[in-house]
């Protein structure tokens, strides 16, 4: 009995083989008669999620919400807070197509824009590709590096019967895009009056971006202040529509490295080329940011804008605490920490940024404009100044110069010299533009030439809330001790 349950099972196992391996001939068979189906279909998409980036939770953090905009001429306004009037262009989200809206700032004169849905033909922009090492374009003009926009550029996935057509037509150009900067040829106003519509059903992608993405166009992509005005051009877009995380960036330009990649790579979630990508790439979410010119940093220099920087607690309509935000967020991408440590209390730190010949882009020299000619002087009295204060009898605070060759400094290493600094000395330049990554309440010693009679660092300080002061310079020479008696007026408030 227990023998012939035996050979039931055996015969059960045997049989069971036998059809495993008939259905592995078989299928094998079949495999090799007919076609693979992904031959006989068109090219998938390569869908690409990137690896998002949380925003810095800072002291000097506060919403972006219409309700706390206020006034269309208020100083949160000016700073990016004032995208307020929202102006439609099309939406067939329900009609499973795209859509595409602008956000205007009576404050700023300009928009950012915003689409669903779009498709990118890196082909029909006109520009270099991007991104080489700077030896190797050497004498490239600037104008090949600049995008040209032609017909269908962009495309917006539509229904079928609105195929084709201009996005925005006619006279309503006006009304979506404020003329000024943006209206030139390399900019939004360009940008927009070539993108054409495209039937969903028809459109075909290459690759689709999932997460949010900003479109930047930069000009002077190799000097500190212009880097900064597009830097905060882009993380104002993002706070406007809204971003939670921080989004990827495609360069619409053709520039080539420069020092000012690492900030870049750090601040947002990813950088590419528009020319690095093939064509038909889609984009799940598209926010179009306004060129950097068009940010209070830039716009208002001139004018002498009368805001003063302040906390969040702090800001009415004379007061701001965006240009705090950013910076104080930027520094804490760039660091990998949120720490809103103070400086050491028996350290005062005082920081010279020094100005070197350097190769900053294909069209540069190597040598820019000396505008102190007796800088290493300048920095031997200082530490000299130093020397003696910290020797003298009573003294209770070290006092430490800087020396502060950012020319040889990692982005990340030169922010860090600034917000550990209490005083930062320096001759008017790109440079000083490193003040908005400062310290509230840090002290700014500014020297002037007569050259260079410029107010940006006198309003940028005065927006940060910093304390400045200034030297005006007979010329390219500075009284070494005319800048030692500065550094003693700010040591008393310090002490």
């Amino acid at each position: 009995m227990r023998k012939d349950r035996v050979r039931r099972i055996v015969a059960l196992v045997i049989v069971l083989n036998l059809i495993q391996l008939g259905y592995f001939f078989l299928h094998r068979s079949i495999e090799q008669q007919t076609p693979d189906r992904d031959e006989q279909l068109p090219p998938k998409a390569r869908v690409h999620s990137y690896v998002v980036k949380k925003w810095s939770l800072v002291e000097s953090y506060s919403p972006w919400l219409p309700a706390d905009r206020g006034s269309s001429h208020s100083c949160e306004a000016f700073f990016g807070n004032g995208f307020s009037d929202l102006r439609r262009v099309v939406d067939h989200s329900g009609s499973y197509g795209g859509s595409f809206r602008c956000y205007h700032s009576d404050a700023l004169k300009t928009s950012i824009c915003e689409g669903t849905k779009m498709v990118m033909h890196a082909s029909r922009i006109s520009m270099t590709a991007g991104g080489e090492e700077i030896d190797a374009v050497i004498g490239r003009e600037e104008q090949e590096e600049l995008p040209v926009f032609q017909v269908g550029a962009f495309e917006l996935q539509v229904p079928d019967e609105a195929d084709g057509k201009a996005l925005v037509e006619g006279g309503r150009l006006d009304e979506v895009i404020a003329r000024g900067h943006g209206g030139n040829r390399h900019g939004l106003r360009s940008l927009v009056e070539s993108i054409r519509t495209v039937s969903s059903k028809s459109s075909r992608c290459s690759e689709v971006i999932t997460k949010p993405t900003l479109f930047v166009t930069r000009f002077e992509y190799a000097n500190l202040f212009h880097t900064v005005t597009d830097w905060y051009s882009s993380y104002a877009s993002s706070r406007v529509v809204g971003l939670e995380e921080r989004p990827m960036v495609v360069f619409l330009d053709g520039h080539c490295k420069s020092p000012m990649d690492d900030g870049w790579e750090a601040f947002f979630s990813g950088v590419k080329y528009a020319k690095h990508f093939g064509d038909n790439v889609c984009f799940d979410r598209a926010v179009f940011v306004p060129l950097g010119y068009e940010t209070a940093l830039f716009k208002f220099l001139g004018t002498g804008l009368a805001c003063t920087g302040s906390s969040p607690a702090e800001v009415d309509a004379s007061k701001t605490a965006r240009l705090r935000e950013f910076g104080e967020i930027f520094s804490a991408a760039l660091s990998g920490s949120n720490s809103t440590e103070e400086n050491r209390s028996d350290v005062i730190q005082v920081l010279l940024i020094r100005r070197e010949d350097y190769l900053a882009h294909p069209r540069h020299s190597g040598k820019p404009e000396s505008r102190l000619a007796n800088e290493e002087e300048l920095y031997k009295a200082m530490v000299d100044w130093a020397s003696k204060r910290n020797s003298a009898a009573g003294a209770r605070r070290k006092i430490t110069i800087f020396n502060g060759l950012f020319a040889h400094m990692r982005l990340a290493e030169q922010i860090k010299a600034v917000k550990s600094s209490s005083i930062i000395v320096g001759v008017h330049g790109a440079g000083l533009t490193h003040i908005v990554f400062a310290r509230p309440g840090t002290s700014v010693v500014e020297m002037l030439s007569p050259l260079f009679m410029r107010p940006h660092y006198m309003f940028i300080s005065q927006w940060m809330g910093l304390d400045y002061h200034s030297i005006v310079m007979d010329d390219a020479t500075v009284d070494c001790n005319q800048v030692l008696r500065h550094l003693d007026k700010v040591m008393a408030k310090l002490t």
